[in-house]
């Protein structure tokens, strides 16, 4: 699948790309967001194909043609599932340094296989990769703790700053750094010691940020009231806050991670809650502690922000993980081969009936796809669009009217996508979403030929043949 901003964020690394090629620094800034660490990465990735095609005599690949658009998204989604899964070893090895193997090794198998976040890791967008980063800065800060080096430190600053330029909502996990550092100097009556580590992350950030981001070198006060200008309307004023409104908003994120956990870690979550209270205040419920800390700091941020869309929630899906995974850890041997076996069981099923698009799962223990649409929290974001789009390739080149999610439709078309309906139009392809419970209704095109969606529950994207 594409997601819509998916398609967007290949236009402005093709941007990205030819700014950096020109020298013309000031155009290197193409989002509030800011997306600057996708942008590298595509761009590396568009030129190393350019000149591997050019070397064998190849045609270069373009995003106008619909032929050549799935080997661009499948190289581009390659290189980042590549990224992600070197940090999630990174983290692995320093889960084992901070705690142990077993733990690693829990944490690594759950992240392997939880559904949602394995559909999210395999979009062509930004969350995934500050979701990434900014956990790999906290364990990194974590690991520092235990070691007089100052390279964890330096690295933690670097990750970071990685994390914001991926998504500004990653430098919340800077603050709760600081507080943890600034806590930890009080207590071992050592301030200056903790100010100079915290001197050391700052200036890692800083450099990181300053040296990945060109803009900055050449217009830096209007990249920054840019910057601060997106955080500022994300808090207090952005359109989404007509959809979800106080008190149901204060909750939105956890009735989502309910949605897409598998039920089985959501079951271990709670349970591990449980015996978290319970020894609350022993010394091995330290890491616990820490963890869950990192979980609170995210969720308080993206509560606070009018702006609620449900992958969002990827952030606190990484925290979670590892909290189950250091009480998975305490488990007897029998116990835990249990758990992991359900948790197998669960992961096919929600596989089997999501496949391709494994992002759609709702969990059908809350009543899935139905119960969403409901509560008003569903969100299409370019699920079964593409699916869409093969099917009618193999139909011909007709032209085909699509209100809604334009962009993830388009580019797997080899026809003619209309955003508004015209006389030639033969088909309309048509979704539901959070602000509409059915499909569109398109006048002269009734006739629904083909849906696509998940197994036994509601489908998300409508196909209707037009009379002509």
């Amino acid at each position: 699948m594409l997601n819509s901003d998916g398609a967007r964020w290949y236009r402005r690394s093709e941007n990205f790309l030819q700014a950096i090629k020109v020298g013309d620094f000031a155009s290197t800034y193409q989002h509030y967001q800011p997306g600057i660490t996708l942008m590298w990465i595509n761009s590396v990735t568009k030129k190393v194909v350019w000149e591997t095609q050019d070397l064998f005599k190849m045609p270069r690949w373009s995003l106008e043609n619909a032929q050549d658009f799935p080997k661009i998204h499948a190289v581009s989604k390659t290189v980042l599932v590549g990224i992600l899964s070197c940090l999630l070893i990174y983290q692995m090895i320093l889960i084992t340094k901070i705690s142990s193997l077993k733990v690693a090794l829990i944490y690594g198998f759950l992240v392997s296989i939880e559904p949602y976040l394995i559909g999210i890791d395999r979009w062509f967008h930004l969350t995934s990769l500050e979701s990434y980063f900014a956990f790999s800065a906290f364990l990194t800060y974590l690991y520092s703790l235990t070691r007089g080096s100052k390279l964890p430190t330096i690295a933690t600053g670097a990750f970071v700053a990685l994390s914001t330029l991926s998504k500004l909502t990653g430098f919340v996990v800077l603050p709760l750094i600081i507080f943890m550092e600034v806590v930890k100097g009080y207590c071992a009556k050592n301030l200056k010691r903790s100010l100079i580590s915290l001197g050391i992350i700052i200036v890692s950030f800083t450099l990181t940020v300053f040296v990945l981001f060109p803009a900055l070198w050449v217009d830096f006060s209007h990249v920054v009231q840019k910057l601060f200008g997106a955080v500022v309307s994300a808090v207090d004023n952005d359109t989404r806050a007509q959809y979800f409104k106080p008190p149901f908003s204060y909750i939105y994120y956890l009735v989502i991670l309910a949605f897409k956990l598998s039920p089985v870690t959501l079951l271990v979550f709670i349970g591990s809650l449980i015996a978290f209270v319970q020894h609350f205040k022993r010394k091995e419920s330290a890491r616990g502690r820490f963890v869950l800390a990192y979980f609170l700091t995210f969720l308080l941020a993206l509560t606070l922000s009018t702006k609620k869309i449900d992958r969002y929630a990827l952030a606190l899906v990484q925290p979670v993980l590892l909290f189950v995974s250091l009480y998975l850890a305490k488990l007897k041997y029998k116990t835990l081969i249990s758990v992991i076996v359900l948790q197998l069981i669960s992961t096919v099923f929600i596989y089997f009936t999501n496949y391709p698009v494994i992002s759609g799962h709702y969990s059908p223990v809350f009543g899935g796809v139905k119960t969403a649409l409901n509560m008003d929290v569903y969100e299409n974001s370019g699920e079964y669009f593409a699916q869409a789009a093969f099917y009618l390739n193999s139909l011909g080149r007709a032209d085909v009217y699509v209100p809604d999610n334009y962009e993830s439709f388009k580019y797997f078309y080899q026809g003619n996508t209309l955003r508004n309906y015209s006389e030639s139009t033969k088909y309309a392809v048509t979704s539901v979403d959070f602000d509409r419970k059915a499909s569109r209704n398109v006048v002269g095109c009734e006739k629904l030929d083909k849906a696509f969606g998940p197994s036994f529950q509601v489908p998300f994207v409508y196909v209707f043949r037009c009379d002509i």
